[in-house]
């Protein structure tokens, strides 16, 4: 896992989970054994899946809206439990999301491949898109030139467990054999599943190749690297398993057959399964608080991306008065330097933002502590304010 340096890990809240579809509940399997005691915040794009026929461009915004979402919920870490959606967006994600780590799934299922013994010549199930971006093939090629390589995308095996329509194991094994088909004369010691729906075929994928095959799953390498991450950072959860909570939520209407897959999968009573909107709404203020505005001022880039941190950092309730951040720890926070996080915080000032009832004074903590008259004054602002 790559180095993540200055996060703010606050170990009681979920870690992320995200998918376009119920592929990524693989995801959250692995994490009942390899990490019982954590909650859970589950969210599936259904209204916009799947991801595998989309443009990168697309895959991209659909994916920054998801974690930007999560990132309000509040959240410690996210994995993006879709291969697909890792090779459109992860480096997009890390640059506007630095505060906490993000894992997506193609590097985690490189490393658990390579690491496989005689692991020489790997298969690639995959999404239309992962597969055209040859990802695996790449990185798998970097990081050993003798490996060889073929991708094949299992279109009809995907669309149905995108679906969750994986019952009928006739029709199912009789799907993976098709597709098995692109792979026979290779030789193949490894199949790595390049998504995350292939995860609830894996018996059947399993029963057809026997003992010679491998079969590389990046959901279950992706919990073991968070988990190493977490337990380094003394961020583990530590309440019973007994207590955990998985919120399961999706953009899309059909709750009650997610919710019945979901249960049949994990194994697990769900009270609801909910329905989100992840547009983000601008806070109103109650009547007689003074009218809530955008900045003005002229900015540039990076102190309009700080600014916008800050802004969503305080509406996710992540900076609460009793951190008591200073501007330099905020700036280490953000990875910037102290000018552009001094001038986002005047503009905070300037524009009277507005929080939830909970924190009555929740700027406090960002402004420098020998400053107590602007702490005052940011107190007298934030006056009459609600969500």
């Amino acid at each position: 896992m790559a180095a993540h340096k200055k996060k703010t890990c606050l170990e009681k809240l979920p870690i992320g989970v995200f998918d376009a579809g119920p592929g990524g509940l693989s995801v959250v399997k692995y994490m009942m054994t390899l990490l019982p005691e954590e909650d859970v915040l589950y969210l599936g794009d259904t209204a916009r899946q799947p991801y595998g026929p989309q443009t990168t461009e697309k895959v991209r915004s659909n994916t920054l809206e998801c974690c930007r979402w999560m990132v309000r919920q509040g959240v410690k870490a996210i994995l993006i439990g879709c291969n697909t959606a890792s090779v459109a967006a992860l480096d997009a994600v890390h640059e506007e999301i630095p505060q906490i780590p993000i894992l997506g799934m193609i590097e985690p299922g490189v490393r658990a491949a390579l690491r496989e013994p005689g692991s020489q010549k790997i298969g690639v199930w995959g999404t239309e898109l992962t597969v055209n971006s040859h990802a695996y093939k790449q990185k798998l090629e970097g990081l050993n030139p003798k490996v060889e390589v073929i991708e094949s995308v299992p279109v009809a095996l995907l669309r149905l467990a995108e679906k969750g329509r994986i019952q009928d194991k006739v029709q199912i094994k009789l799907l993976v054999e098709e597709y098995l088909e692109p792979f026979q004369g290779f030789g193949m010691d490894s199949l790595i599943f390049g998504c995350t729906d292939l995860t609830c075929v894996r018996e059947e994928t399993e029963s057809v190749l026997g003992n010679d095959v491998t079969i590389i799953d990046p959901a279950e390498e992706v919990v073991i690297e968070i988990r190493d991450w977490l337990r380094a950072q003394t961020c583990l959860n530590q309440q019973e398993s007994t207590k955990r909570d998985y919120r399961i939520c999706i953009t899309g209407n059909d709750t009650q057959n997610f919710s019945s897959f979901t249960q049949a999968f994990l194994g697990i009573e769900l009270s609801s399964v909910e329905q989100v909107d992840i547009n983000y709404q601008e806070p109103k203020p109650v009547k007689g608080g003074t009218v809530f505005m955008e900045s003005k001022l002229k900015v540039d880039s990076l102190q309009q991306r700080v600014y916008d941190r800050l802004k969503t950092n305080i509406l996710t309730n992540k900076y609460a008065p009793g951190m008591a951040m200073n501007i330099d720890q905020l700036a280490g926070d953000l990875g910037v330097s102290q000018t552009p996080v001094r001038e986002a915080l005047a503009m905070l000032k300037h524009d009277g933002l507005v929080v939830t009832d909970y924190y009555k004074t929740p700027i406090v903590s960002m402004i420098e502590e020998d400053d107590v008259s602007e702490v005052y004054e940011v107190r007298k602002m934030l006056e009459g304010y609600a969500i």
